[in-house]
């Protein structure tokens, strides 16, 4: 039960799904997901069942051995075959920058996925798609540059390379502002709104809480996020 625990939260983990979101779709409570990846507990056959619907390889899960065809078959709304291995699944956090006392990013607040082309992410964006993550921003610090309530996608893997927008933790807030370098370890940080001022850290003594989260690579407005089934 132990190896089949182990492959049900490998199983987990591919579709990007936290314990609570996965037992939820399998209809069980998150305790019973939790004891079902230890080997406490023997997976029953609905629950089997249910998971199967969300492209999960039973066979592969309850005997070690993979099926003939493991990866879920999925279609485009024109109908055409849609290969998985084209694209990257970057997770959406239910999380807010610029809105103030913005909640920490982890599994807990993790709401769905979004698709990306692999190819267009490196050819465009130049940044290793297992890096990204996306959140939303709210307010009107950055007007013009990003909205109110447009999606930016994240590299969290680019902590201050270069000048540019980034997310930071400062006191508890996450912010989206743009950051410029200066000498002596030195950061401006400032908004396109002249309402808010700028500022500076000194990256020799940064505030007890700050993180700078990411760089902000793409964003896409709302209602084109909305809309967007596909990314070419």
């Amino acid at each position: 039960m132990i190896e089949v625990g182990l492959r049900l939260k490998e199983a987990r983990e591919l579709l990007n799904m936290t314990q609570k979101k996965f037992s939820e779709l399998a209809g069980i409570s998150p305790n019973a997901q939790v004891n079902y990846e230890k080997g406490e507990r023997k997976p029953d056959t609905q629950y089997l069942s249910n998971i199967a619907k969300l492209g999960c390889d039973i066979q592969y899960i309850v005997t070690g051995v993979k099926s003939n065809n493991p990866d879920p078959i999925v279609y485009d709304n024109a109908g055409n075959l849609v290969d998985l291995d084209e694209f990257c699944f970057v997770p959406r956090y239910k999380v807010f920058a610029a809105a103030g006392h913005g909640s920490a990013i982890n599994e807990e607040t993790y709401e769905f996925s979004i698709a990306f082309r692999k190819y267009w992410v490196k050819k465009y964006l130049e940044v290793n798609p297992k890096d990204l993550i996306a959140i939303t921003a709210r307010g009107d610090s950055m007007i013009g540059v990003i909205d109110d309530k447009d999606v930016m996608i994240i590299d969290t893997a680019n902590k201050l390379f270069n000048d540019g927008i980034y997310v930071l933790r400062i006191d508890g807030d996450l912010i989206v502002k743009s950051v410029q370098k200066l000498p002596g370890k030195i950061i401006e940080v400032s908004s396109t709104n002249p309402l808010y001022k700028p500022f500076t850290i000194d990256m020799n003594n940064p505030p007890n809480d700050f993180e700078i989260i990411g760089c902000v690579v793409h964003t896409e407005p709302v209602t084109l996020f909305r809309n967007r089934r596909t990314r070419d």
